[in-house]
């Protein structure tokens, strides 16, 4: 069974105009949600950049969207 799905943001989420189809995207979420599947989104970019693509209350409840910290 397939609990995640990671993407990455830049060139493989994202297309060249910096941009996803919305429609596309929240039909297909719909359908992930309800067989219990979480959207991890990776990218280098800052969080509020990143959540910035989503609509909030979908960011906020359903995209695994994180900080990290690095040590280095």
């Amino acid at each position: 069974m397939i609990k995640a799905i990671a993407v990455d943001m830049d060139g493989t989420f994202l297309n060249s105009n910096n941009d996803y189809d919305r429609e596309a995207f929240l039909e297909l979420f719909k359908k992930l949600k309800a067989k219990e599947v979480r959207l991890v989104v990776a990218s280098g970019n800052q969080y509020a950049q990143i959540s910035s693509f989503f609509p909030r209350n979908l960011a906020r409840n359903n995209i695994c969207l994180r900080k990290w910290r690095t040590r280095i």
